[in-house]
């Protein structure tokens, strides 16, 4: 399954990835979820991916995202989670550099 080519969900996926407010979001997700104080600015690019893929079912790519069932579900999840987690944000959260 690692040579299937991705459809519109990878596409949104990386996106998603590439977004800093997405980082922003797993800091602190990860921070509430361990209980543990997570310093703003720990998430990058490469860690999303790696989320991400891992919350999917422990893909190796996300491409595979639109050919999972399973992945499909749990990836419009996220992107629900992380919607909603935005629309309650401050505007200058939602500024990008």
């Amino acid at each position: 399954m690692n040579n299937v080519k991705g459809g519109r969900l990878c596409k949104a996926a990386v996106m998603l990835c590439k977004n800093p407010n997405f980082w922003l979001y797993l800091d602190l997700r990860v921070a509430f979820k361990s209980g543990c104080d997570i310093p703003l600015g720990t998430h990058n690019e490469q860690d999303a991916k790696d989320w991400v893929l891992k919350s999917c079912g422990q893909l190796t790519s996300r491409s595979q995202i639109d050919h999972c069932p399973i992945a499909r579900e749990k990836i419009n999840t996220i992107f629900k989670s992380f919607n909603k987690w935005l629309r309650k944000q401050q505007p200058v959260i939602l500024k990008r550099n």
